[in-house]
């Protein structure tokens, strides 16, 4: 393809969207767009995998018919924001470098540089890249772990994360009121809520269902 116009795929995924408000897709996008454009490549398509964790068993059906497109003969780039957006699970860190090996597929990243997988080099720097995506989530994993170890042995509960929804007020149990209506949280969380609730008295008395917590607010 070198006398020939490249054929780039763009590649996002976003780990957690649960709102779906597709912020940090569309910004990837925007950066992936820039990237083609001042390279001069042919667009033949945007391959998604928004609030989809690269990590977990969850399947990812944006990335596989990447990997299927690259072995049909369509695609001769693929662009990703920065590594960890492409892959961080060993399986398909070796699935994408040997598809692009095999397929003379250029790797490049919007924040990053090119990997040619069809070097020794450029696979030794894909391989590096892979696996300190892993050693990431690895890490965090261990000090998440090692943290709720640490509040059961002080007899503490396990700290509840509220990464969904858009709440009201946060009552205290020397303040709580009776409330005014049924509380706004969506089933799903209510029913979650409510098991928590049961596994964790202490927990029960400290976080009422008469609240909404704005995205990413941390609820102890």
């Amino acid at each position: 393809m070198a006398s020939e116009q490249r054929r780039a795929a763009i590649y996002l995924r976003i780990s957690q969207d649960r709102e779906n408000t597709r912020l940090g897709v569309d910004r990837h996008r925007e950066d992936a767009e820039a990237l083609l454009a001042a390279r001069r490549w042919l667009s033949v398509g945007v391959y998604e995998d928004n609030d989809i964790s690269g990590q977990g068993p969850k399947k990812r059906p944006a990335f596989k018919r990447l990997l299927g497109d690259i072995e049909s003969g369509l695609i001769d780039v693929v662009i990703a924001q920065e590594w960890p957006r492409l892959e961080r699970n060993r399986a398909d860190g070796v699935r994408i470098i040997e598809t692009a090996q095999r397929h003379n597929v250029l790797l490049t990243f919007a924040k990053g540089s090119d990997i040619d997988c069809t070097t020794a080099a450029g696979r030794l720097s894909a391989d590096m890249f892979s696996a300190i995506a892993r050693n990431e989530i690895e890490v965090k994993a261990e000090r998440q772990s090692r943290a709720q170890r640490q509040r059961a042995e002080q007899g503490r509960p396990p700290r509840v994360y509220v990464l969904w929804a858009t709440p009201r007020t946060v009552t205290s149990s020397s303040t709580r009121q009776k409330p005014s209506g049924r509380s706004t949280l969506p089933s799903h969380q209510g029913r979650r809520f409510g098991r928590l609730q049961r596994l964790c008295p202490v927990v029960k008395e400290r976080i009422f269902l008469t609240f909404q917590l704005s995205p990413g607010t941390i609820a102890p």
